[in-house]
């Protein structure tokens, strides 16, 4: 698999996929995974010239191994699963910025665009699934997408992520982005129009004063 498409695959799979449970009680999402299993083979595939992208992130990374070795010969902390899953998230957020310096061609980017937009569009239908309670069903899908695996929300929609905030900042960039398809692509505008708007009714949903106003001062822009 290109890391092109493994990037595609985790940006969806962090959108859309539940939480899995994990060593200790912890819960792991979906796309921390995926790096996990794959990290030895993206390390060793690397170019023997590395670009400040490899650099600032290794640095990154030899600090949290050396914080991760201090705490618990220094300070007595026990060394916790979550230790290595901080460094699956530096490794998932290099090659973001990795793949991001790539020369995408027009093609590449309108799948990418319907791929994400299409997650998104999942998302805002689990919301609405919380937000309804139908058969108990937005309690549960609740749970299985909180990695703390307990009621957080408080009557709030929190979607495919753990804070109803969180997800109304996930809303506002769906909605930013099906604005920008309007004005790049210009195919299936009323489609678009339509998803933009689910999306910025879902965000009235999270009851996200932030994730309103911002919303607004899109729509507006």
């Amino acid at each position: 698999m290109s890391q092109r498409r493994l990037v595609i695959l985790l940006l969806v799979s962090s959108i859309v996929m539940p939480t899995i449970p994990a060593v200790g009680g912890l819960k792991v999402r979906f796309e921390k995974l995926i790096v996990l299993a794959l990290t030895p083979l993206i390390l060793t595939n690397l170019r023997r010239h590395l670009t400040w992208i490899e650099v600032y992130f290794g640095a990154i990374g030899i600090l949290t191994v050396v914080s991760s070795i201090w705490g618990t010969w220094a300070l007595g902390i026990a060394f916790s699963p979550r230790d290595v899953m901080e460094l699956v998230k530096l490794v998932k957020f290099w090659l973001f910025f990795r793949v991001a310096l790539y020369r995408w061609e027009d093609q590449d980017l309108r799948s990418i665009t319907y791929w994400i937009l299409g997650a998104m569009g999942f998302a805002a239908f689990i919301g609405v699934v919380q937000a309804r309670n139908w058969m108990g069903l937005g309690t549960w899908l609740e749970l299985l997408y909180n990695q703390g695996g307990v009621h957080m929300g408080r009557g709030r929609v929190m979607g495919t992520v753990e804070s109803p905030n969180y997800f109304s900042q996930l809303m506002l960039a769906g909605l930013a982005w099906a604005l920008a398809v309007i004005a790049w692509i210009k195919k299936y505008k009323w489609l678009v129009i339509s998803l933009g708007a689910f999306y910025f009714y879902v965000i009235l949903l999270t009851n996200s004063r932030s994730g309103v106003l911002a919303a607004i001062v899109v729509l507006l822009i």
